[in-house]
């Protein structure tokens, strides 16, 4: 505003052959001027406009981040247990503050908040939307935008950290007692993991039920590494045989079995070495009517951004075994005439080349080794 008002004052003066800055008081050949008093102040006022502009306005905002009903904040009151769907005793009898697992905050404890114009209706919490996190991911001219909330999610907090440490003294005492190999991967990158999971938000993320924190599923480790040998070992990318090949080869049957007969190796979760930091991302789906009603993509279609929840630069521990397998043994070779590599040497490779969990193909879930 002060630029674009000086700016007017300028090349008005100077339409009228004036300067707007200086008057002169001599010939043209020796130039000697005064400022002009006016265009300062005029500057002037333009400056204090903004000023009283900017505090009236943060005014606003202190007043609107207050429930005008109960004159609490409202951000902490968003997050309170009335807007969840709860039976009311439960509600009554159940504080939120002392609920410190992330899994039932997420996944049980949703909050429903219903919006009018973009805005939280405070008087009606009925028939609302889940929301999980706030959202500014939208057009600000669009007066329908939706603000979401962001629900409290610190895995920082010392009972959390404690879980961690306890889990990681449990899996250090298995791995001694049972002869266990164990690695450690940092993410190097974001990992996406339970992405398209069952959820009452859009979006979801695997959470451990009972720790409350995110975990690598046993499953899912098995699973990236028995694809990663199939690629490399059995053309599995180009033959639709590959799988068929690989069962006639005896230590792919040992390490994952077959729809008959279980594996000899045993796969377990991978959990979190330390309180993992959860991020939130975005994908934007460009052309939604044309995925959803089959019309033809075009510029004139709103952009509508997804948020979703990822984790970054956390360790992971690895874990498997087996009691019928020798798991120092050298299987395959990366490439045709090296030497065999370890099922341990194959499970770092698919992490570091192959990735894990969801959105491989755009760079998350890719790991590097731990020294």
């Amino acid at each position: 505003i002060k630029i674009n008002k000086q700016i007017e004052i300028y090349v008005g003066d100077f339409k009228n052959g004036k300067n707007p800055l200086y008057n002169s008081t001599k010939p043209a050949d020796t130039p000697t001027y005064q400022k002009k008093p006016e265009a300062t102040l005029k500057a002037k006022e333009v400056e204090t406009q903004v000023s009283r502009r900017g505090s009236q306005r943060r005014g606003s905002r202190e007043q609107k981040s207050k429930n005008p009903l109960t004159g609490k904040n409202l951000f902490a009151e968003l997050n309170s247990i009335d807007y969840t769907q709860l039976p009311k005793d439960t509600r009554e009898s159940l504080n939120i503050n002392e609920i410190d697992n992330n899994s039932l905050l997420i996944n049980k404890l949703v909050h429903f908040y219903k919006f009018n114009n973009g805005k939280v209706d405070l008087q009606n919490t009925n028939d609302g939307e889940a929301v999980l996190f706030r959202n500014n991911f939208g057009d600000k001219d669009d007066n329908k935008k939706k603000w979401h909330y962001k629900l409290p999610i610190d895995f920082e907090k010392s009972d959390n950290n404690k879980i961690i440490q306890l889990v990681n003294e449990r899996q250090k005492k298995l791995k001694e007692e049972r002869g266990l190999v164990s690695k450690i991967f940092t993410l190097n990158g974001r990992l996406i993991i339970g992405l398209g999971g069952g959820s009452v938000y859009e979006t979801s993320m695997t959470l451990h039920h009972i720790y409350g924190f995110p975990y690598i599923p046993a499953s899912a480790v098995k699973g990236v590494l028995r694809s990663w040998v199939l690629i490399n070992c059995f053309n599995g990318l180009e033959d639709k045989k590959a799988e068929e090949k690989a069962f006639e080869c005896e230590n792919f049957k040992n390490i994952f079995g077959t729809q008959d007969e279980a594996g000899k190796v045993t796969f377990f979760d991978a959990f979190p070495t330390q309180p993992p930091k959860i991020e939130v991302d975005v994908m934007t789906v460009h052309y939604d009517k044309w995925y959803s009603e089959g019309k033809a993509p075009t510029d004139t279609m709103s952009p509508n951004p997804i948020p979703f929840l990822t984790i970054t630069d956390t360790p992971f521990q690895f874990l498997f075994g087996s009691k019928d397998f020798d798991l120092k043994q050298k299987l395959w070779a990366f490439q045709e005439g090296e030497e065999g590599k370890t099922l341990a040497n194959w499970l770092t490779s698919a992490l570091q080349n192959h990735g894990i969990g969801a959105k491989t193909a755009v760079g998350y879930g890719y790991f590097k080794e731990q020294s």
